[in-house]
């Protein structure tokens, strides 16, 4: 059976979003993360710049 190259791709990034979530999870996700960080390791210092995007 052969597919195409775009069918592949598109296969792997559901596959990938399935087992990671989606880019913007993952940044929606990080301020909780870094807090939880800083929290658990005295001392730690962050700064998240947020540059364009909605």
């Amino acid at each position: 059976m052969k597919i195409s190259y775009m069918k592949a791709w598109d296969a792997r990034r559901k596959a990938i979003e399935s087992i990671f979530g989606t880019y913007e999870e993952s940044y929606r996700s990080l301020l909780c993360f870094m807090e939880v960080i800083r929290l658990s390791q005295p001392g730690t210092v962050y700064n998240v710049e947020l540059v364009g995007g909605s």
